[in-house]
């Protein structure tokens, strides 16, 4: 308090200073160089606590800290989030392929998290080596039904790789 006593008379005594020197000054051309050097004066004036000012000081990075605290506690819990549900939907599909039969040698999964904290598949690949067009409309219906999203069938092994949308 005492510090923002002697900021304020201080300034007052600046402006009073700058006041009489205005009023003290000649009327001829150097009217508005003494009027921007005492306006000048009292800027810095009014301004001086600020290089005083420590900016390194607990309080006043506390809550920058926590906040960027909180903010990578957020991001790594939304990456685990999508890692988790990633292997479950892998292992779900994964699954109902070897259910059918099917040989497949990779499932890839997207996934995208929104501003309003939903996940959702981008995408779902699924590299087969053999596929019938009957298990090929199993599968597309089978994650259309599960996971709202159209699977991508891509074929492996073949002269020229070719996939079923």
């Amino acid at each position: 308090m005492e510090t923002l006593k002697s900021w304020a008379v201080s300034v007052v005594i600046a402006a009073a200073v700058s006041a009489v020197i205005g009023l003290l000054s000649p009327s001829n051309g150097a009217e508005k160089p003494i009027r921007f050097l005492t306006a000048l004066f009292v800027l810095i004036m009014f301004i001086s606590p600020l290089t005083d000012l420590d900016l390194t000081l607990p309080e006043l990075t506390q809550g920058v800290d926590s906040f960027v605290e909180e903010y990578e506690l957020e991001q790594a819990a939304e990456a685990q989030a999508v890692d988790i549900l990633t292997s479950q939907i892998k292992s779900s599909v994964s699954a109902y392929l070897d259910s059918l039969g099917v040989s497949y040698s990779q499932i890839a999964v997207g996934m995208d998290i929104t501003q309003d904290k939903d996940i959702n598949i981008e995408y779902i690949e699924i590299y087969c080596e053999n596929l019938s067009l009957q298990n090929s409309e199993k599968i597309s219906e089978y994650v259309k039904q599960n996971f709202s999203v159209e699977p991508e069938l891509i074929f492996e092994g073949a002269e020229n790789d070719r996939s079923i949308k």
